[in-house]
């Protein structure tokens, strides 16, 4: 499992999951700031995969940070990722998240 301290959603909107490979709690995340789990209702900080919320023609990408305050190894993500460390991030904590997105 990946713990998550924070999340900014900057456009668009996410379904994310406490499961890699899209299972587990869902959670709609939507344009705003989520500085802690309670504030996108999750029952814990875990995170295991995510995915936009598509409409035809929309565009999204996803910047994952190590480091709190949108610091440290940043990786990015521009479609489904059932599986972080299958993508390469090899970190146990994801201290904060960007999303961007051309549908908002």
């Amino acid at each position: 499992m990946n713990r998550v301290n924070s999340i900014r959603v900057e456009s668009g909107a996410w379904i994310c999951y406490d499961h890699p490979d899209f299972k587990g709690q869902q959670y709609i995340l939507e344009r705003g700031e989520y500085p802690d789990f309670h504030r996108w209702n999750g029952h814990n900080d875990h995170m295991g995969s995510s995915r936009p919320v598509r409409m035809h023609g929309e565009h999204y990408r996803l910047e994952l940070f190590e480091g709190c305050n949108f610091t440290g190894q940043c990786m990015e993500f521009c479609e489904d990722c059932p599986f972080l460390q299958g993508r390469g991030w090899n970190k146990n904590c994801v201290n904060a998240i960007k999303v961007y997105g051309d549908g908002a």
